[in-house]
């Protein structure tokens, strides 16, 4: 299964161009920041969602019991 795997990615390799005919515009980099920023958020707020579940998780119980 490896040497398979490993074959296919060196005929991959020998057959790709050496160069790209490709134009990535300014918009596209504004897009991947949005992306980026975006998920980023999103993180945060799940964070701060699930905060209190994350923190019981870790808060070790004080038993007053005599």
């Amino acid at each position: 299964m490896r040497k398979t795997i490993g074959a296919f990615l060196i005929g991959i390799i020998l057959v790709e161009p050496d160069y790209a005919l490709a134009y990535i515009d300014p918009s596209a980099g504004g897009l991947l920041v949005q992306i980026l920023l975006g998920g980023i958020a999103g993180i945060g707020v799940l964070v701060k969602l699930y905060w209190g579940k994350l923190t019981k998780l870790f808060r070790k119980e004080k038993n007053d019991k005599p």
